[in-house]
């Protein structure tokens, strides 16, 4: 169950911090989960949908969970051959040729966690196999951002130091898998990163 692992984590962060409370931890916690999200890259999903007549359309690409980081990859379903286009604009895909209507198109994009005030939850909501395959790293990272806050009872400058590395290296072993595994079928293009996020309710535009 995923309530488990994130019991496990702010448990953990208890034991660590001397007077740290649940409310201080889970903003760290988002704060830990959102930033090996985006540092990683690990979290994807395919959306697909068909296209329009027409060029430079723009599809408002809309995940399951989360906000979209990047666009990941783009093809068409039947004959999975990969197909160009852009998203400059986080959830905003733009594709610059003309397809007939009806193309089944899948597009893989990169997700990180809305922040649980704007999806009304009390932690952040991401694939349960993260939980399960990095607690360890998050657990790392909640430690090391409470431990970095100046003038609390919990600031430790030697927890920084253990938990700010092992959360630093656990992040370069999930990126450097990630990097393995999308390029295990040798794509020939990349598109290109972006900084901004916004995220979208409607699908077509």
């Amino acid at each position: 169950m995923i309530t488990d692992y994130i019991t496990r984590i702010m448990a953990n962060a208890r034991l660590h911090l001397t007077g740290a409370v649940d409310d201080a931890i889970k903003v760290e916690l988002f704060n830990s989960v959102d930033e090996f999200c985006r540092q990683t890259d690990i979290w994807h999903e395919d959306i697909i949908f068909p296209t329009l007549a027409g060029t430079d359309i723009v599809y408002d690409i809309v995940p399951t969970l989360g906000t979209i980081i990047r666009l990941v990859d783009l093809r068409r379903v039947d004959g999975n051959a990969s197909l160009r286009g852009s998203m400059r604009v986080p959830g905003e895909l733009v594709l610059p040729f003309s397809y007939d209507a009806g193309t089944q198109v899948r597009v893989t994009v990169s997700l990180a966690p809305l922040d649980p005030v704007q999806a009304g939850s009390e932690f952040p909501e991401i694939a349960q196999w993260i939980w399960e395959r990095h607690f360890q790293a998050l657990t790392h990272g909640v430690i090391y951002k409470m431990a970095s806050q100046p003038d609390k009872t919990y600031s430790d400058a030697g927890l920084v130091k253990f938990h700010g590395l092992k959360f630093r290296n656990e992040i370069g072993v999930a990126r450097a898998d990630n990097v393995r595994a999308n390029t295990t079928d040798g794509q020939a293009w990349r598109f290109p990163h972006f900084a901004n996020q916004r995220n979208y309710s409607t699908q077509v535009s």
